[in-house]
């Protein structure tokens, strides 16, 4: 809901709730998801190199699961991020 409205500050509070109970439960789907919304959020948020960072991280989760099309997409936003924090 947070996303949606575009209340990044709030909806980064959740998402990283949300990937600290993945993380425990050891849902590494959801863990994947988690950290890209939490990339979305810091790239809203201003914050591009720890939005990168999200990505680079979902990425690797996704390609663990074997769910190539979502690591491509997170691999190609943490490089588009990559190059937009060194600008």
């Amino acid at each position: 809901i947070y996303s949606r409205e575009k209340n990044w500050t709030s909806a980064l509070v959740y998402f990283e709730k949300a990937r600290e109970l993945d993380g425990a439960m050891d849902n590494a789907y959801g863990l994947g998801k988690d950290l890209a919304a939490l990339g979305q959020c810091y790239e809203k948020l201003g914050a591009l190199k720890k939005a990168a960072g999200c990505f680079h991280s979902a990425a690797e989760i996704f390609t663990l699961i074997n769910d190539t099309a979502a690591a491509e997409k997170a691999r190609e936003k943490a490089g588009a991020l990559d190059a937009l924090s060194k600008e």
